[in-house]
């Protein structure tokens, strides 16, 4: 049997006395300040970085972003490394960051686009035509969750070119919806079962405006038939001409 002494005898791992927990503990539990150990472990530094954010919120807010900004590129290297590291619990606390911060998060973009519109505008641009499937993907989506939404857009662009002046949103469409009892300006039928049209009372080619008070929602029969007339002359033409609706 060969002695016990030709056995590998494990060296034993270099410690540290905690300043804050007196536990004494590997050097692998402590952090590294500018090239030397920490004199307090990762977990007493952890809780101590919780209550300094609990009790003074805005000024390690403010700390965080000046330190962010004064070492950008290490901190963008530093958040890729980690994301690629546990991409899943990064792309949860994201949604759940988005859910919880929608409005703050929406306020941003907007103040974001108005201090460059043309700088937003060109990204954009650059995305779709770097992503084109993704921003179809993207687009089919936010039509699927919200139509209204996007069949007003779309009525405010044409508009936009055709020279008219004004816009609405969605929340005048909804007001208008109340206002209406959900049924067609012309002919009263319930607009929930059939479908809504948005229709411009004076037509945006004779110089209507895209304000809510020139808007009627109407029922897809009655607008597409109305198409380019005024009420008067619709009225005239198809009820009195053509023997109204069948």
């Amino acid at each position: 049997m060969p002695h016990s002494t030709d056995f590998p005898i494990p060296e034993t791992s270099p410690t540290k006395c905690c300043t804050r927990c007196k536990q004494v503990k590997t050097f692998d539990l402590f952090g590294f300040s500018e090239g030397r150990l920490r004199s307090q472990c990762k977990a007493c530094r952890t809780e101590i970085e919780r209550l300094k954010r609990l009790a003074n919120p805005e000024k390690v807010r403010e700390r965080d972003r000046l330190n962010y900004w004064a070492n950008v590129e290490h901190e963008r290297e530093l958040l890729r490394v980690r994301r690629a590291r546990s991409p899943e619990s990064f792309k949860r606390r994201e949604d759940e960051y988005r859910l919880k911060n929608a409005d703050k998060i929406r306020e941003q973009k907007r103040l974001s686009y108005w201090r460059n519109p043309e700088k937003a505008r060109q990204r954009e641009r650059n995305r779709r035509i770097n992503n084109p499937d993704i921003m179809r993907q993207k687009d089919r989506d936010r039509y699927l969750a919200d139509p209204q939404t996007r069949v007003a857009y779309n009525r405010l662009r044409k508009a936009r070119l055709a020279g008219a002046e004004g816009r609405y949103s969605k929340r005048d469409i909804d007001e208008l919806f109340i206002k209406q009892a959900g049924c067609c300006a012309y002919c009263r039928r319930s607009l929930s079962l059939i479908g809504i049209h948005i229709d411009h009372i004076i037509p945006v080619v004779k110089g209507g405006s895209n304000w809510p008070h020139n808007l009627a929602l109407a029922c897809p029969k009655c607008n597409l038939t109305k198409h380019d007339k005024t009420p008067d002359e619709w009225v005239y033409r198809w009820y009195v001409c053509e023997g109204g609706l069948k």
